[in-house]
């Protein structure tokens, strides 16, 4: 696999769409592996299991706002 940027072997993949990065075109971000909303535990609201630096491409980006996880009565 080559990088989409430059066409030099690829190094990683981007975590969200899966194209080919090397080392100069890599960015990095925070990815939510799994979000638990456990009543048991009396919390103001769902516990995110984040993993922090995945690789990451330049043509992917968020959409829209973020939303809280806090419940809101």
């Amino acid at each position: 696999m080559n990088c989409v940027e430059c066409d030099r072997p690829a190094h990683g993949t981007c975590r969200f769409c899966g194209r080919g990065l090397c080392k100069d075109h890599f960015n990095s971000a925070n990815f939510i592996v799994t979000i638990s909303n456990n009543q048991s535990k009396n919390e103001e609201g769902p516990e995110v299991l984040v993993v922090k630096n995945v690789l990451k491409c330049s043509h992917c980006e968020p959409l829209g706002e973020l939303i809280s996880l806090n419940k809101k009565d």
